[in-house]
């Protein structure tokens, strides 16, 4: 695998700059490990289709491997929509090869990172490997993290489990937002087992409608329920629908006005329970009556 690279220009200086389409575990930690080696100096390494550059090789940690043009002035890295699973193991490789104490002092000062709306974190495996190269970044690069957002990178429970894995491992961090993802009830049971065991402060009603700077933000409302909302839907008669019973036998037939009765003893059999039609007196509303419907 290196061959393919111009590896004598690069010990010769001659060349700074390289590319790759992707990388995998050992192909990232090969190419970290010779240029810190070989390399006089910085290497700029462009990953994958996002064109994320990741800096290698001697003096590469003073610019947290690439990541130090993404922070700004109140000390927070912002990466959405950039990251990739490949970018991940070349920054992850990065840092492992980096010297014993070559580390910048601002990567102590990081409080914040920011990697929502990389939804290719997510793409192959809901986020497992995405996640677990995460965690490990930030234990190396960013040791005093305090807050991490993951929001609508389509993680799922496997990604959940294995950020929830790592909770224990970053003893700073007080607030994960992960709102927007495919995290079912098995993924959000683990978060909030891996929190409460780890003494993070966490009020999930109220962190979930996000007040406060501390807790774990998770959707309210699972993707499942969509049952309950179709059925609010009919009841309120926003799409003029009924839906009859739900979820599994759900049926579907438009309630033209025409037709309603004028009393409520002859109301269709598949009206759902929850919902009371109340024919209105002759003389008021459109013709034929009115509908009102009662949500408990």
């Amino acid at each position: 695998y290196l061959d393919s690279f111009a590896l004598d220009q690069v010990c010769s200086g001659k060349l700074t700059t390289l590319e790759a389409l992707a990388l995998t575990r050992q192909q990232a930690a090969m190419l970290a490990r010779f240029f810190v080696l070989h390399a006089p100096g910085r290497v700029e390494l462009t990953v994958g289709h996002s064109r994320f550059p990741v800096l290698l090789g001697k003096g590469a940690a003073s610019e947290l491997f690439g990541l130090k043009k993404h922070v700004d002035e109140k000390e927070k890295c912002r990466l959405r929509n950039q990251l990739s699973t490949d970018v991940l193991w070349a920054l992850v490789a990065a840092a492992k090869s980096s010297p014993t104490g070559d580390s910048s002092a601002l990567s102590r000062t990081i409080r914040s990172l920011d990697l929502s709306f990389n939804n290719a974190l997510g793409a192959k495996d809901g986020g497992e490997e995405a996640m677990d190269l995460l965690v490990h970044l930030a234990v190396i690069v960013f040791p005093e993290l305090e807050q991490l957002e993951c929001e609508s990178c389509g993680l799922g429970d496997a990604g959940a489990a294995k950020l929830a894995e790592g909770v224990a491992l970053l003893p700073q961090l007080q607030l994960v937002t992960m709102t927007g993802n495919r995290i079912g009830l098995r993924g959000k049971r683990q978060l909030r087992g891996a929190w409460s065991r780890g003494g993070k402060p966490a009020n999930f009603n109220r962190d979930i409608c996000g007040d406060g700077d501390h807790g774990l933000r998770l959707d309210l409302i699972d993707f499942c329920c969509w049952g309950i909302a179709l059925s609010l839907c009919a009841q309120c008669f926003t799409c003029n629908y009924c839906c009859g019973r739900f979820p599994g036998e759900r049926k579907s037939r438009r309630i033209a006005d025409s037709s309603l009765p004028d009393s409520s003893s002859t109301m269709p059999r598949d009206v759902p329970a929850a919902l009371r039609m109340e024919a209105a007196p002759s003389g008021e509303g459109r013709a034929g009556g009115t509908l009102s419907a009662d949500v408990p």
